[in-house]
């Protein structure tokens, strides 16, 4: 029987996501073309993060390609690994470019297909994570795949789904009973990594608990799954310093990118600094991220309900980065799910409920002939962040409180031994 507490945020999560979805399904199949700002540049440029790493990987030197800047060139080599049979479908080698790709049967339907398939897994591990009646299960599904994330995600074709497919794996097994299933979560997260690299920062769940043992598994399947693939590329492990010099120009491209479709606080300043102010703006946010992401890191382990150090880790992963996709949200399902999960809810956590709806919310809106629907929900991300790392601080201040009154305590009742002895 399920409690009533958790049914009642189950049931207003599941009807105001999909009211939201209606709506926006409603629109844009009547003919409201903002409503297709849900997709990036208005579906222009569908599908070309696919297309494109195909292009990079194509004659196994993505970190040299010639097509298009270096700085669009920093998968980690699994990532590209893992595509390089698809850029077989079509002769990028041989000249081929993938905005033509795009109009090639074999490449659009394959390209369908994985995205089915990948949906389909991702789907059924949400389903997984959700506790409750079947209904409600597959209701929670389906809000989560009508967001605005998810149908932006799939119009981008980025490898990240896989990520959070993995990382979803993680968190469905890290706590089982099997040793076996235990070992593939660890492998999971290894894989999740090694696609995007910010979802190490959960592996600070191991440390928190005090796992050493699993934590060094994990660090030696990271390594691994990193240097490996590099045997297969064109220079193999010379390609790692060529990496690392593209990530540098990635960050400097990206930095003073509109504040559309990207997660983090650099987004937000973009909206405050005019040109000339932008260099101070990002400054000032890279020096918030540093601030929110010591927090993070100190206080994680702190908070008594598990979601909570799952989001706030969320959060690092999503609002960190320098050049964070809206795609990256799809991380944000999975502590959505943990926090509706929960059996009892405290009367703050309606606030957290609203946020999470505005972050997924599909219906796009415009100011002043602005589409603004991206920007609120990193706002609203944000927000959340805000809000665990205030309670994770008031929790650390309640937690060294404690502390000291205990070490009074015991100083204390040293002393009254004492004076007793002497008496």
């Amino acid at each position: 029987m399920l409690n009533h507490k958790i049914f009642a945020f189950d049931k207003l999560f599941i009807y105001t996501m999909l009211f939201l979805s209606i709506a926006f399904l409603s629109l844009i199949l009547s003919g409201h073309l903002n409503q297709r700002a849900v997709f990036f540049s208005n579906t222009n440029d569908f599908f070309m993060d696919h297309f494109n790493n195909l292009k990079y990987i194509s004659e196994r030197d993505p970190y040299h390609c010639s097509y298009l800047s270096l700085a669009e060139k920093i998968y980690p080599p699994i990532a590209y690994l893992i595509l390089y049979p698809f850029s077989k479908l079509f002769p990028y080698a041989n000249g081929g470019l993938p905005v033509h790709a795009r109009m090639d049967q074999l490449s659009i339907v394959s390209l369908v297909l994985l995205l089915a398939f990948l949906s389909i897994i991702f789907a059924a591990f949400i389903y997984e994570l959700k506790k409750g009646s079947k209904t409600t299960r597959w209701l929670t599904v389906f809000s989560l795949l009508l967001s605005g994330i998810f149908l932006f995600s799939i119009e981008r074709a980025n490898i990240v789904i896989l990520s959070a497919i993995l990382l979803a794996c993680f968190f469905l097994f890290d706590r089982s009973s099997n040793n076996a299933f235990q070992e593939i979560a660890l492998i999971a997260l290894a894989l999740a990594i090694n696609l995007k690299v910010y979802p190490i920062f959960f592996t600070l769940i191991f440390l928190y608990q005090r796992r050493y043992r699993e934590l060094l598994r994990i660090s030696i399947y990271t390594i691994l799954l990193f240097i490996l693939p590099f045997l297969f590329f064109k220079n193999g492990f010379s390609n790692i310093s060529q990496l690392i010099n593209n990530a540098r120009l990635n960050t400097m491209q990206y930095m003073f990118s509109g504040p559309m479709y990207r997660f983090g606080f650099i987004p937000v300043t973009m909206l405050f600094f005019h040109q000339s102010a932008k260099v101070t703006g990002a400054n000032i946010a890279m020096i918030v991220s540093v601030c929110y992401l010591f927090i993070t890191c100190g206080t994680a382990w702190i908070f008594h309900k598990y979601w909570k150090t799952v989001m706030i880790l969320t959060c690092a992963v999503i609002a960190t980065p320098v050049n964070s996709g809206f795609y990256t949200g799809l991380y944000f399902f999975i502590p959505v799910i943990l926090f509706l999960n929960e059996e009892t809810h405290e009367r703050k956590d309606w606030a957290y409920l609203v946020l999470i709806v505005i972050v997924l919310n599909p219906l796009q809106f415009t100011i002043n002939n602005v589409e603004i629907a991206s920007i609120v929900s990193n706002c609203a991300l944000l927000a959340i962040y805000t809000l665990l790392c205030a309670d994770g601080v008031s929790h650390f201040w309640y937690y060294l409180r404690n502390i000291s009154d205990s070490w009074r305590y015991k100083r204390l009742k040293y002393k009254m031994i004492e004076t007793t002895l002497q008496l």
